[in-house]
């Protein structure tokens, strides 16, 4: 797949990424035969992914005895996520989507296994650590909070709350907010795969799966191809589209490696071919296999997937509470949005037209991820924190330090749809309380970790409507 690997290290700009898509599907079988037969990303819990499994676990023996001088040494390639890595902004998916694929193109080389596709944990539908991570000792381990019995919270990766978020069709409630620059920029925000999912992942695992250096811990690989395969499954098995605003789609990104230790670059337009022409999944997100796709499919698909929609965040109604606060372990903090009556009946109009959006803004992220955050919704603080209570309206976690790559001065932003909570508690006439709707946000601690950090602050919260 030589000539592949070639064509994505150009610069993939404009007219030179539709000259090269012309390419493959230009008449030239042998490259039509290598997409069909790309590596497949496997289910790390499936008897197929064992020798895949082996060539992992040597591959990373042998980064980790490369010498310090070598990019692609261990701890030399957690740096590049702990220098570079954008979160809370749209440029997350398209960045550790190019970071996976180098990797991976890394451990073929240093193994000989050019076919070597690394595996995914689908923590969807196995919401333990997968054994290959266990125990002490062995390749694939590092030292975590989590155990090997510890299951991780469904409300956060179960099965329905997945295919919630897959359902959500504008892309940056999907996939973070809109932002001028990976790091450092202006804008952004979480989005539901983010915040949910992604972040709640690395705080239940912990020890360095709970910091910028993660990628020291072998189960993020396999972590972050699941948020990969989410993508992958959202943009081309369920044909939603990505932005195609020029300031996303152009973005260079020249802090990667390539598999012979040479810096590299790829643009965001580019890495938006990888699933189509260097791997693929063996199956969607809820364990449906998935065959090699047809061409006329593949040509489909790649048109859509490079031209993309325009994505907007337009909100109405907007009713809202500044306050200074802190949240704190198992205390519910309360706040009371003043709602004009009259404009309730439309922020809450039935099921499918209308979205009710609650933005937590301003927050200032604790020092270490060792609790996420629920939001209730009605007139009395929630004594249940179960996501079986009525008043329960949506999750949302942390990741990294206080500011990691965001900045000492950037506010994190979070989304949460409180629609569905919002209109069961209007049913039972317990959403609104002298003419305000009260919002509870209560840090839960995850099970069995040491708490280092107990509270987290923040500066407004926003009610409104998504069109």
């Amino acid at each position: 797949m030589s000539k592949i690997a070639d064509l994505l290290r150009r610069d993939f700009n404009k007219g030179l990424l539709a000259a090269a898509t012309s390419a493959f599907f230009g008449g030239c079988e042998k490259i039509l035969d290598d997409i069909a037969n790309r590596p497949i990303r496997r289910n790390i819990t499936s008897a197929e992914a064992a020798d895949d499994i082996a060539i992992y676990k040597n591959a990373v023996t042998a980064m980790k005895a490369l010498p310090a001088t070598d990019p692609r040494q261990w701890n030399n390639q957690a740096n590049i996520h702990q220098n570079s890595c954008p979160h809370g902004n749209w440029f997350f998916l398209p960045w550790h989507r190019i970071y996976l694929s180098f990797f991976e193109q890394i451990c073929r080389e240093l193994t000989s296994k050019p076919k070597f596709a690394l595996p995914y944990w689908n923590w969807g539908l196995s919401p333990s650590i997968p054994a290959p991570f266990w125990p002490s000792g062995t390749p694939l381990y590092n030292p975590r909070s989590a155990t090997a019995s510890s299951l991780a919270d469904g409300s956060f990766t179960g099965p329905a709350v997945l295919q919630s978020i897959l359902a959500e069709t504008n892309f940056q409630l999907f996939a973070s907010l809109q932002s001028s620059a990976p790091r450092g920029g202006t804008g952004g925000g979480y989005g539901r795969l983010e915040q949910t999912p992604h972040n709640y992942v690395h705080g239940f695992v912990g020890g360095e799966m709970g910091t910028y250096q993660s990628p020291r811990d072998p189960v993020f690989w396999s972590h972050h191809n699941m948020i990969e395969l989410c993508w992958v499954d959202w943009n081309i098995y369920r044909g939603n589209q990505n932005t195609n605003d020029t300031s996303w789609m152009n973005w260079e990104f020249s802090e990667f490696f390539d598999a012979k230790g040479n810096p590299t670059k790829m643009t965001t337009a580019a890495s938006l071919l990888l699933p189509l022409l260097s791997y693929r999944y063996d199956a969607d997100v809820a364990g449906t296999p998935k065959e090699a796709m047809q061409k006329e499919e593949h040509e489909r698909i790649s048109k859509l997937v490079r031209q993309g929609a325009p994505s907007k965040l337009e909100f109405e109604n907007k009713f809202e509470i500044s306050r200074d606060a802190r949240a704190v372990v198992g205390k519910p903090e309360a706040f009371a949005i003043k709602v004009d009556s009259s404009a309730l009946g439309s922020m809450l109009a039935p099921s499918g037209s209308k979205r009710l959006v609650l933005s937590v803004d301003g927050v200032t992220g604790p020092a270490s991820p060792d609790f996420f955050v629920r939001v209730f919704l009605g007139n009395q603080p929630p004594t249940d924190l179960n996501i079986n209570n009525p008043s329960y309206a949506g999750s949302f976690a942390f990741f990294g330090d206080a500011h990691g790559g965001h900045g000492e001065n950037h506010k994190l932003q979070f989304l949460v749809d409180v629609s569905e909570a919002a209109r069961r508690m209007q049913q039972q006439g317990a959403l609104m309380k002298n003419g305000a709707l009260n919002v509870f946000l209560v840090p839960v601690p995850f099970p069995g970790q040491d708490l280092k950090v107990r509270e987290f602050s923040l500066g407004r919260l926003v009610l409104s409507n998504i069109k």
